[in-house]
């Protein structure tokens, strides 16, 4: 009831009513403000926006605070590492799980608002389609080569272990394959006769109890910066173009050192190989890199 009266006195508030009249970007000196702004009309007619927070510590608090008012379905959180060495060397796993649940929540169609922050708001990305050509959808019943299907999620970026753990990996003994993806809370354990998909569950890692059936499964993929086969042959060739350019200008130790690193880098993609060290690269080596606003279409963006 609090809640209801609190939002009936913001709507009324002229700022808050010339905001729903238009669209466009909005740049503030408050978070809060704005996160209520955006609340207020959210839920008085649901409709695209962003709030772009000062930097990932902000941006958790602005989510956790929307969640208040909000349901998960609402409310999507888009984070990144902030320290260049972070990205370079090493990545949350956690963080880049996050982007991809984030990325496949988007896709949906429903209106939501989006929390971010700049570096995670300027971080390449595959391009909307690019991303959805990569979902895997499953049915029971469905025949496919499990080999096949592992392969795919190599492709995808996932890791495979002997067990799945924690998210982004897959794994596969006999007739069962079980995968942990973003698109769910729990992992994934299919169940093949021959080549036919009999059965789909989701189960307790901690336990490997089957806690729910299911006809069918969207599994995204396990990495926010994979290189679709089509866009490798350009990126070789990109690269190795700023290369000649590039032993012109440095001295031979230096030059062979660089050319060893990006051999590196063209092997791990063309292997689906990847490694955080390996998005530098990114920009350069898809054509179709994207940011996450256009994974949809906002109304407003807050920039404090």
């Amino acid at each position: 009831m609090k809640n209801n009266t609190l939002f009936s006195l913001l709507k009324n508030i002229p700022f808050i009513q010339n905001l729903g009249e238009y669209s466009s970007n909005f740049v503030s000196d408050d978070t809060l403000g704005p996160a209520l702004a955006i609340l207020t009309l959210f839920k008085e007619k649901e409709d695209n926006y962003v709030l772009v927070s000062p930097n990932q510590y902000s941006c958790q608090r602005l989510y956790e605070f929307l969640l208040n008012f909000l349901g998960e379905e609402n409310v999507v959180f888009f984070p990144s590492d902030e320290l260049l060495r972070a990205e370079t060397l090493s990545s949350s796993l956690e963080l880049e799980a996050q982007r991809l649940y984030a990325m496949f929540r988007l896709l949906d169609g429903k209106k939501k608002i989006l929390v971010t922050h700049p570096s995670a708001l300027l971080r390449f990305l595959p391009s909307k389609e690019q991303f959805k050509k990569q979902l895997i959808f499953l049915k029971k019943g469905d025949v496919i080569d499990p080999s096949t299907l592992k392969k795919k999620l190599i492709e995808n970026g996932y890791s495979i272990n002997d067990k799945v753990e924690h998210s982004l990996q897959f794994a596969s003994r006999g007739d069962i394959l079980d995968i942990y993806s973003v698109s769910y809370l729990d992992p994934i354990r299919i169940e093949f006769f021959d080549d036919e998909i009999e059965s789909i569950r989701l189960f307790d890692v901690a336990s490997q109890e089957s806690k729910k059936e299911l006809t069918e499964v969207c599994i995204a993929p396990s990495t926010d910066f994979f290189l679709p086969k089509e866009e490798f042959p350009g990126f070789e060739l990109r690269i190795n173009e700023r290369l000649s350019k590039d032993e012109e200008e440095l001295p031979l130790e230096r030059f062979n050192d660089l050319k060893r690193s990006v051999s590196s880098i063209l092997e791990g993609y063309s292997k689906n190989n990847y490694r955080a060290s390996m998005y530098k690269y990114y920009g350069l080596a898809n054509s179709k890199a994207a940011s996450i606003i256009s994974y949809f279409d906002p109304k407003f963006v807050y920039f404090p």
